[in-house]
């Protein structure tokens, strides 16, 4: 069976630097950015909001075609989960190929590249945690994160990246070198197709 998804933007860019793919839902409001959604609070009635990034390349109409049930509030549309691929550039993912629904599986876990210095104990953990996040500074520098959390040993720091690569990695690194993290990548390399 084939299927339309009414109103994409005519358009896909091709952007510069490598493509990323991901599973999500995404979010449409009117008259707003188009987000795909790391985290959603689940309150009832929903909210018509969630934590995540800008995407480039879509209307609310594709929203509402790929959507669940019926509207939030307003208007506000959100989709089935979805596979998007785009680039990033540091502030949105800019679609490459149209958004297809896909079931969600946990992304791989992306290792740290320098080994972790020894843990100093969960109080210090969670003060890493709780400056990593607050840290505006770090997206100047090409680390955007999504969230950062006492890690399951209860003296690493888990923070979550919208991409992990290695100017993310060296910006952590260079702002909170005292903290002992684990990185993980929201966003997934593209594997480049084979010749």
């Amino acid at each position: 069976m084939v299927t339309a998804c009414a109103g994409l933007a005519p358009v896909l860019r091709h952007g510069n630097g490598p493509e990323y793919t991901v599973v999500t839902d995404l979010l449409a409001k009117p008259g707003r950015p188009i987000y795909a959604c790391y985290m959603e609070a689940l309150t009832m009635p929903p909210l018509d909001t969630c934590g995540g990034i800008v995407v480039l390349g879509v209307d609310i109409a594709t929203v509402a075609a790929l959507g669940g049930d019926h509207p939030f509030r307003g208007g506000t549309r959100e989709s089935r989960p979805v596979r998007l691929v785009g680039t990033w550039n540091g502030q949105a993912l800019t679609l490459t190929q149209r958004p297809v629904e896909a079931k969600r599986t946990p992304a791989p876990f992306v290792p740290p590249p320098a080994p972790l210095p020894p843990p100093s104990g969960e109080q210090a953990a969670m003060a890493g945690a709780f400056q990593i996040a607050g840290d505006k500074s770090l997206r100047r520098d090409g680390a955007h994160v999504m969230g950062a959390s006492v890690g399951s040993h209860g003296m690493d720091v888990d923070v979550a990246l919208v991409v992990a690569d290695a100017r993310a990695q060296q910006a952590l690194h260079r702002h909170h070198y005292d903290s002992v993290y684990v990185t993980e990548s929201w966003l997934q390399p593209v594997a480049p197709a084979r010749r």
